[in-house]
């Protein structure tokens, strides 16, 4: 661990608004961690004692029942936060583990609050974002409620993917990425994307997969 410095916190979206007196004042109060590939950062139950903004890196946000099965609830990268549940004094939800090398800054729970009410459009940015995660996890529930592993599939490559040359196209994702974020089996993930394949609705290629239409709702 090192000290954060006003450079670091300004690559963080909630802090790049503040002037670079502001940033250099408040940097001591973090500090600078960096976790490699696979390491855990975060485990279910664990107590949150600081919160963590991601400079770089990403990190997948995971559940685990007792029979070793996981669900991803998010992956979340540069400029995004975890471990806000410090602040109302809980203990982390969702386990958390490296997917590329992590960077965070991190801050003790009590220095943040005492921050935030010293800078009270800081605080406002971090509330929109709170309520950005809340929108999100929303949405998500919607769906995982109201849709079978077809609908939660179609609705996963959808939301991941991205236009590119005039596609749209996922990240790199492998059959058991997908039914951790759906919350299915590999083979009954295969086999929607199979059928999606079958009926020309997306291609794969190098573990990404191209949108080419509309896929159609399951009846």
């Amino acid at each position: 661990m090192t000290a954060a410095r006003g450079a670091d916190l300004a690559r963080i979206p909630p802090f790049s608004a503040l002037s670079d007196d502001e940033l250099n004042s408040m940097a001591h109060l973090f500090t600078v961690r960096a976790y490699p590939k696979h390491a855990i950062v975060a485990s279910e139950g664990e107590a949150a004692r600081v919160v963590m903004f991601i400079i770089s890196g990403r990190t997948r946000h995971f559940w685990r029942d007792q029979h070793g099965n996981e669900m991803d609830l998010a992956i979340l990268g540069a400029g995004e936060s975890f471990g806000n549940v410090a602040l109302i004094g809980e203990p982390f939800l969702v386990s958390s583990i490296v997917v590329e090398p992590l960077v965070v800054a991190a801050i003790e729970a009590q220095d943040f609050e005492a921050l935030l009410l010293r800078h009270p459009g800081l605080a406002v940015r971090c509330l929109k974002d709170a309520f950005g995660v809340v929108r999100n996890l929303i949405q998500r529930a919607k769906v995982f409620s109201m849709e079978g592993v077809y609908g939660r599939v179609v609705w996963l490559l959808q939301r991941r993917a991205v236009a590119s040359d005039g596609k749209l196209v996922t990240d790199r994702l492998t059959q058991a990425d997908i039914a951790r974020r759906v919350g299915a089996t590999r083979e009954s993930v295969g086999q929607v994307l199979r059928e999606l394949a079958r009926g020309g609705y997306i291609t794969a290629s190098g573990g990404r997969f191209t949108i080419l239409r509309q896929p159609p709702a399951r009846r």
